[in-house]
């Protein structure tokens, strides 16, 4: 990192700053460490010199000044030397520096007529350089001086301007503020300026997925520009940046940053030793740490009560550690825990700093309520690694204590402590089908399968129920996230002889194979749990033999999600990690119109290629060619296409976005003929699906390009012959295809119509622009179905298909509306947002335009959504407020 971080997000502070040269004063930057400061007086610095004017720069905190030095008097003469040619080597000056060289010694502070006599030398050094000119002292952190008012004066008093950079905290700091005539206060960079940041230092672009990240684990922190700078710089040397398809995607996103060893929070713990160390371990287990736990604390690892409040008060104090209403610590960095776990050598350690506190708690034998929630805590903290005590079991499963909290981590982790001192027998049993339930329904499939581990484990035999329970839990959890089998389970499962159903599934989904819906309704009821849940309540919603139209749809891709969803219902929620997430919400969000969040669940999802189905990563592949096609990223869009061979999966979802590339080069001739061809070999195959995923998307692209192309009259006979062995043979999206293909090729405006209502009813937002295009193209009123495709076109960011609509317009001899209807409620402000909306930008990009966070963004939002009557962004674009044209959103 050899280069120098430019500038980011400051042009207002420095606008304060600037000086005109007539005037002396007295400026103040004020931030925490990181937050900029020395960057801003360095720009500053930079423009200044720039413009012909003397800077003079000053370190505080850094340098070789003597400890004595209290005013840093020679790191300011050695800046006037350094000047001396601007300053015209002027010998009034040269005999004035000398002087004040002459006092400045260890004796000049040994009283205050002494420093008195120091310093009104160096007023007179400075009055001489105003009489020739005048210059600006830049003093970085100057509350590290003594009294920096005293030394500062006799440059202010002298008629020159004075920059000083101070911390937040600390009566330095408040004096300097105090007496200053503009105090600039650095604020954390918004989103927009973290993601312009960490693209300076890596020098590629940024995945949303490292904002998330570093959002999640540096708390407070984030947003600090030299802790951004630090962070980012960490993860290169860690290879936890990697470049997927042009962007910087960050290995194990939701697995915690860490907050390198040298930054000041760190620095800061570590001034406290071990009593440091081990309260911010304590208060980041997800339970908080209560004060009145210290004696305790102190008892159990035989140090200093007073030490450890000592130490409690500093971390606060820095913001290491918050302290809430009911006196619980809490940490707000997790990139500081992570360090410090990482340091101590894993999560044992503070396993075992939660047991000590438990075994402390216990011996002291309080009993009263604070007591109860502070041993329930701590022994859910310790897990295994607490001896197992049956007569716990009561205690960990009381709910009914008021002050127990009722978060599922927290819950479960509780339920997990209990399972663990329960012993053999039901009461075990019991616990653990509840347990893996939990995890399920909070869609931590990790914990699940560390569980389903631990059980293993633990138990000494597995008798046939517990390997079929086991079995199935361990399978679910493999699907969602692909990892082997216990060894132990898989030896339990071969000795039983026949694999169990939940087992045979994963291994089949795993390797590409096919498999049914109901498959999925059959392996896992009951519940992945091995408990005895309502099986024909959940197989409902798939039973029968009819499969909900969604669950159908989806399953033709291989997306997992809605099946589970109606299997489970509200026992199932889909996790935050693996492939089968990654996977449905890039289909989700690109049908949503959230092209950056599907790209970068797409990115996330090549990451982990390894362990993807290869049907669903080639799926996914191809939906990100069709939206970098769109976006006009032609480089991206056939790269993710080549990604696929020709042979592959989805023939006909590989053509029809191989077509739409073509398309866009120009070559409709070319997208006709490969897209027919490939159609035509689709229909003659008589080994294809019922519901082959592409094909109502290619029929489509096909009428749409021949119509555009003027060729509808050479097509029609074939099209015809098309949409009738698609009736035959495509059960799920026949009729809305065969609706848009006759309103298109018959101009028949009924037919595109309802085209258009079915299309929005399934929510697909590009397929919504083609089907209102389509409606435009045939009616006699074309005016509010243009204004409505352009203004989702542009809310997805899809700029060619914005360049469509708009070539549509100027046929049509319209022009793209220049201005949006102002309601008197509505604030400049709000208007802005619904403009920048309009114009396809995302929640980050919002925040970044407006200076603001993205949670505020999202306030905003909100109260949008309430005023204008809709409840989605789509809907904000296609209100009267959105579009200017007057029609009720779609």
């Amino acid at each position: 990192m050899g280069q120098r971080i430019e500038l980011i997000g400051q042009k207002a502070q420095l606008d304060v700053l600037r000086w005109d040269g007539r005037s002396s004063a007295v400026r103040v930057v004020r931030g925490p460490g990181g937050a900029g400061k020395s960057a801003l007086l360095g720009q500053f610095a930079r423009e200044a010199r720039e413009s012909g004017q003397i800077v003079l720069e000053v370190q505080c905190a850094h340098g070789q000044q003597p400890v004595w030095d209290a005013f840093r008097v020679l790191a300011i003469l050695a800046a006037v030397r350094g000047s001396l040619k601007e300053l015209g080597n002027d010998p009034e000056v040269i005999d004035s520096i000398d002087a004040v060289k002459r006092l400045c010694n260890p004796i000049a502070y040994a009283s205050s007529w002494r420093r008195h006599i120091l310093l009104s030398a160096l007023s007179s050094l400075f009055v001489r350089i105003r009489a020739r000119t005048t210059v600006v002292l830049l003093v970085d952190d100057a509350d590290w001086m003594d009294h920096p008012l005293l030394a500062l004066a006799a440059v202010h008093g002298a008629g020159h301007l004075v920059i000083a950079s101070c911390s937040v905290s600390g009566t330095a700091a408040a004096d300097l503020c105090a007496a200053a005539a503009d105090v600039v206060l650095l604020e954390p960079l918004n989103d927009g300026e973290v993601e312009a940041l960490a693209r300076q230092i890596t020098g590629a672009p940024i995945d949303p997925t490292v904002l998330r990240s570093l959002r999640e684990s540096l708390g407070s922190l984030y947003g600090n520009p030299g802790t951004m700078v630090a962070v980012v710089a960490d993860l290169l040397r860690r290879d936890r940046l990697v470049q997927v398809r042009g962007h910087l995607v960050v290995r194990e996103p939701r697995t915690t940053l860490v907050l390198p060893a040298g930054h000041e929070m760190r620095t800061l713990v570590s001034l406290f030793a071990e009593p440091g160390r081990d309260l911010v371990l304590l208060a980041a287990g997800g339970f908080g740490f209560g004060l009145d736990d210290i004696p305790a604390l102190a008892s159990a690892t035989e140090r200093s009560a007073l030490g450890y409040g000592q130490a409690t008060d500093m971390l606060v104090s820095a913001g290491v550690l918050a302290s809430g209403p009911s006196g619980v610590l809490t940490c707000p960095i997790p990139a500081l825990v992570a360090g410090l776990v990482e340091e101590s050598g894993g999560q044992v350690a503070v396993r075992e700093l939660h047991r000590a506190v438990a075994q402390q708690l216990l011996d002291d034998d309080w009993r009263g309520v604070g007591w109860r929630v502070a041993v329930v805590n701590h022994l859910a903290a310790a897990g295994t690694a607490f001896p197992p005590r049956t007569d716990l079991v009561d205690l960990l499963l009381d709910d009914g204590i008021r002050e127990l909290s009722d978060d599922p981590g927290q819950l479960v982790a509780r339920r997990r402590a209990a399972w663990w001192h329960a012993g053999p027998g039901p009461v075990r049993d019991r616990l653990r089908a509840e347990i893996c339930r939990l995890f399920v329904r909070a869609a931590d499939y990790r914990g699940l399968a560390e569980f389903v581990d631990e059980v293993i484990t633990v138990s000494q035999t597995l008798d046939t129920d517990e390997v079929e329970g086991l079995s199935r839990a361990a399978a679910f959890a493999r699907l969602h996230l692909p990892a082997a089998l216990p060894d132990r389970l898989r030896a339990a499962i071969e000795a039983g002889g026949a694999v169990p159903a939940p087992v045979e599934l994963a291994d089949r989904w795993l390797a590409g194979e096919p498999v049914d819906p109901f498959e999925i309704a059959l392996s896992f009821t009951p519940d992945p749990s091995g408990g005895s849940g309502d099986s024909a309540g959940r197989v409902v919603a798939v039973g029968d033999g009819v499969v909900a139209e969604d669950v159908r749809s989806a399953w033709a891709l291989r997306d997992l999600v809605p099946a589970f969803k109606a299997v489970f219902g509200a026992g199932y929620s889909v996790p935050a990690e693996g492939p089968i997430a990654l996977y449905h919400t890039v289909l989700a969000a690109y049908a949503d119109g959230d092209w950056d969040r599907a790209l970068s669940s797409a990115r996330q999802l090549e990451l982990a290629a390894s362990a993807a189905d290869p049907v669903v990563l080639s799926a996914a592949r191809l939906f990100s060619a069709e939206m970098c096609g769109w976006r006009g990223d032609d480089r991206q869009a056939r790269g993710w296409l080549d990604a696929v061979p020709e042979d592959g999966a989805f023939p006909l979802l590989r053509a029809w976005v191989s077509a739409g590339l073509l398309y866009h080069a120009g070559d409709s001739g070319a997208a006709c003929e490969q897209g027919w061809t490939a159609y035509r070999t689709w229909v003659s195959d008589q080994e294809r699906s019922a519901q082959e995923p592409g094909a109502a998307q290619l029929l489509q692209r096909l009428a749409t390009i021949a119509v555009e192309a003027g060729e509808q009259d050479v097509d029609r006979g074939e099209f015809a012959a098309a949409i009738a062995s698609y009736g035959r043979y495509g059960p799920a999206s026949q009729l809305e295809t065969r609706l848009y293909v006759r309103g298109l090729l018959d101009r028949d405006v009924s037919a595109a119509l309802s085209a258009e209502r079915m299309i929005r009813t399934r929510g697909c937002r590009a397929g919504l622009v083609h089907a209102q295009l389509a409606v435009a193209r045939v009616t006699d009123d074309p005016r509010q179905w243009l204004d409505r495709a352009y203004g989702t076109a542009k809310s997805i960011g899809a700029a060619r298909l914005s360049a469509v609509v708009r070539r549509v317009m100027g046929n049509n001899g319209l022009v793209v509306p220049a201005r949006r209807n102002r309601r008197p409620d509505m604030s400049d402000l709000e208007m802005r947002i619904i403009d920048l909306i309009c114009e396809g930008r995302t929640n980050r990009q919002l925040a970044s335009e407006l200076q603001m966070s993205v949670k505020t963004v999202e306030k905003h939002l909100t109260k949008l959504f309430a005023k204008v009557g809709c409840r989605t962004r789509y809907g904000l674009v296609a209100s009267t407020v959105g579009t200017g044209t007057g029609f009720a959103a779609s």
